[in-house]
């Protein structure tokens, strides 16, 4: 295996022209390679640079999307919200209105039912008066028998009876 030698492998003995030449030979080699890794660096420094910039322009585009999109949503959300309430709103208000309906109907109902009741109360008042008229007129002629008897003698007794009181018997 051979070693890659550094330097300008001068060694003892040698002349002077070949020590400078050599010298020389190496300054040349050393220069060039410095000068390809700088032209190499710089290049380098180049590309990373343009990928960095790059690099930041995409995120500063992912930023603004992400920025434009999260606005986009949150105005999405506040339309959405906007239609619910607006939504709601009109159900209360359909809500309302037919309870409103059905409250007048209960109240017409209550109405009508307590006109009722007052016409009852007022036939129930007077009930008492019109039992005595009635027991009044037919105490004279009234009819006495159990309620679905039909004997011979209370059909007669029944008949002359009505007779007397200007009525026909069945």
């Amino acid at each position: 295996m051979t070693q890659a030698m550094i330097g300008p492998c001068l060694f003892e003995g040698m002349g002077e022209a070949s020590l400078v030449e050599r010298l020389n030979a190496w300054g040349i080699a050393r220069d060039r390679e410095m000068l390809d890794l700088k032209a190499n660096l710089s290049l380098t420094q180049v590309g990373v640079s343009s990928a960095f910039d790059q690099a930041k322009e995409a995120l500063l585009t992912i930023v603004s999307n992400f920025r434009a999109e999260a606005e986009a949503t949150r105005q999405q959300g506040h339309y959405e919200a906007a239609q619910s309430v607006a939504r709601l709103e009109q159900v209360v208000a359909e809500a309302r209105t037919r309870f409103d309906a059905q409250d007048g109907r209960f109240s017409d109902g209550l109405g009508e039912l307590a006109q009722r009741l007052q016409a009852v109360d007022a036939w129930a008042q007077a009930e008492p008066a019109r039992v005595a008229v009635a027991t009044r007129t037919q105490g004279r002629c009234a009819l006495i028998s159990a309620p679905g008897a039909t004997t011979a003698s209370s059909t007669s007794e029944h008949r002359s009876r009505a007779s007397r009181c200007g009525r026909t018997a069945p």
